[in-house]
């Protein structure tokens, strides 16, 4: 039978699905990585006190496997027992993922290193080879005991830098910090050399990250209290085998108080230096840190009791993400080359509530910009698609430890694809092409895949089929094609879960702006950043981040206008006094919408969080 032969149909329904499975949440310490092939792994420190790894891969049923990297060493160097008490990973731009662990026995600390594991093979996390690195300080003693603060690692691609800060007075009253970084020259040995810079005390906020104002690997430094903050540079080493050059202070504009850092990479490895401080954010460029001068890039509410700052690159641009004394984490982006640029910055926009902890990066392979961070509902993972710019958020989950423990349930667009011949017979174990409009993780035939825009090579089972599980938390799915042979489908599973919602609202722009997005015919106008004509003082926002921002519950208002002059539809919304607009150039966007636009047109506005999205349970109800 050629392939010209096959025919393609699809069902697809918005249901509850049940999953049997533990759900992770990291209490403590966790980092967040990728694989070359896009999944996720996760570094953790569960609660046997070891280090753990949570690998996201494709093929398998829950789609996530926890592996211990740390138990093996303990047993050979500590039969006794020892607990991991932190660690350091890192990811550099060759993708290489660099560790440390700081192992303690009860009484000292001690040190260990796994460098330059593969980001392809990542078969090494089931028995990572560790190295040693004892205090070895020709200039003094080891402290008795010996505690280690923090381990730092640099994501630079030209050569390992690694420094330790120990606790140079344990039993102290007022702790005080002792600097160290490691001589790697014989990697077999590293050898601990004691930094020029003074001992620093170690207080509540005191926060350090590596980076490289100049020349050579440093560290900035923020340290203080009581208002009175101080933030520095100091060079790890002087370059070319030189005398390490003094540390540097790095004063904001208006003696401004810092209150969190972070550091960008930057392609020829020097490092720009983000500053939260008091309402604004500001950015000393990377060059002598001698000359540096800090530029306000925004100021913001959101700057406001800034306890944590993240910066990366994520393709073409550079974003910024900030946790917040409340729980709100927010995030702001623009092009890279132009960070120094005020005006080049999106406005910083809420993107979750409650969170306690975070780690941002970036997936090369489908570019598309993830977080992972741990909240009220327990740690989450989250993915922008740069197709759609929607987040999809998805729980973590983990074969079940008790075969007897009660199902995970959550809503989700069940698709049923059949293949047949020209009979009409199903076509058992048919070769299947199929992509998504999102990048998103869904089930297929029971086993966890990640889908895209590039097309994922599948098979059907014994009776023809493909069985597409994708879990949602609103409205908006993925999209998919399928290609058979010559014939290929378009499936949108969220046709009929959309038709019933858009009957609950008054407002028929929904099924207008559908329809204008759905006709093939359609004109489609390029998106831009201009508010609708009828608003013009509306600030433009990324649609994907509004919903979040949404989600958060301070919105009062939703609702879809059209701008005539220019053809587009937009979302209109009100949040914390300030009106919004984003630009809906897919159907996704009009989907995921849709129930907010119903819940403010129906006066869904709950005290005192704002307007609340309609239940996607009454949407199910409303449909039988």
């Amino acid at each position: 039978m050629s392939a010209g032969q096959f025919t393609l149909s699809a069902a697809s329904d918005l249901t509850q699905y049940a999953v049997q499975a533990d759900i992770l949440d990291a209490e403590h310490q966790f980092e967040a990585v990728h694989s070359r092939a896009g999944g996720a792994l996760l570094f953790f420190i569960g609660s046997g006190e070891a280090l753990c790894v949570a690998k996201e891969e494709s093929g398998r049923e829950h789609g996530w496997a926890r592996s211990d990297l740390s138990s093996g060493q303990t047993r050979r160097d500590f039969p006794w027992g020892a607990s991991c008490k932190q660690f350091a990973a890192v990811q550099g731009e060759s993708g290489a993922i660099d560790l440390a662990m700081v192992l303690s026995d009860g009484s000292d600390d001690h040190l260990y290193l796994s460098l330059g594991n593969s980001d392809a093979d990542t078969s090494w996390t089931d028995a990572p080879g560790w190295l040693p690195c004892p205090y070895n300080a020709e200039d003094s003693a080891a402290p008795e005991p010996l505690h280690i603060a923090r381990v730092f690692i640099s994501d630079a691609s030209d050569r390992y830098e690694i420094a330790i800060d120990i606790i140079a007075n344990p039993g102290a009253r007022e702790l005080v910090l002792r600097r160290y970084y490691l001589d790697l020259s014989t990697p077999s040995h590293p050898t601990w050399i004691a930094h020029a810079s003074a001992a620093a005390p170690l207080l509540d906020g005191f926060a350090s990250v590596l980076g490289r104002a100049d020349c050579s690997e440093g560290v900035y430094t923020l340290s203080g209290g009581n208002g009175l903050r101080r933030l520095q540079y100091s060079s790890l080493h002087g370059a070319g085998g030189q005398v390490t050059p003094a540390p540097v202070a790095l004063r904001l504009p208006g003696d401004q108080v810092p209150e969190a850092i972070a550091a960008c990479r930057n392609v020829d490895n020097s490092t720009d230096l983000y500053v939260a401080a008091q309402g604004g954010l500001y950015m000393f460029a990377a060059g002598s840190p001698r000359e540096a001068q800090a530029v306000h890039l925004a100021q913001a509410p959101l700057f406001e009791q800034v306890r944590s700052l993240r910066a990366l690159r994520a393709g073409e641009r550079v974003v910024v993400w900030g946790l917040r004394a409340d729980g709100s984490l927010f995030y702001l982006s623009c092009a890279q080359g132009q960070a120094a640029d005020p005006g080049a910055w999106s406005k910083p926009l809420c993107m979750l509530a409650g969170v306690s902890a975070f780690s941002p990066f970036y997936d090369r392979l489908h570019g598309a910009l993830v977080l992972l961070a741990r909240g009220a509902d327990g740690l989450l993972k989250s993915v922008k698609s740069p197709v759609t710019g929607l987040w999809n958020r998805r729980r973590i989950m983990l074969p079940p430890s008790n075969l007897l423990q009660q199902a995970c349930s959550s809503s989700a667009y069940v698709t049923c694809i059949r293949v047949s011949d020209e009979n009409g017979m199903p076509v058992p174990h048919a070769a299947v092409q199929l992509s998504a409009s999102s990048v998103t993780s869904v089930h297929i035939n029971g086993l966890y895949r990640m889908v895209g825009p590039v097309a994922l090579s599948v098979l059907t089972d014994a009776h023809g089929a493909l069985h597409i599980v994708d879990h949602v938390s609103g409205l908006a799915g993925a999209r998919f094609e399928v290609r058979a042979g010559a014939c290929s489908l378009m499936v949108n599973p969220m046709e009929q879960a959309f038709q019933t919602a858009a009957g609950m609202a008054d407002d028929a722009s929904l099924g207008k702006a559908y329809l204008a997005l759905g006709s093939q015919n359609a004109a489609r106008a390029k998106p831009g950043t201009a508010a609708p004509a009828a608003f013009p003082h509306a600030v433009h926002g990324d649609v994907g981040d509004l919903f979040s921002w949404l989600e958060c519950g301070t919105a009062t208002h939703a609702r879809i206008v059209h701008d005539s002059a220019t053809g587009l539809w937009h979302l209109l919304a009100t949040i914390g006094g300030q009106l919004f607009h984003g630009v809906l150039d897919c159907i996704e966007k009009i989907v995921a919408a849709t129930l907010w636009v119903i819940g403010s047109v129906k006066g869904s506005v709950a005290e005192p969080g704002g307007l609340q999205a309609v239940p996607v349970a009454a949407l199910r109800r409303a449909a039988l």
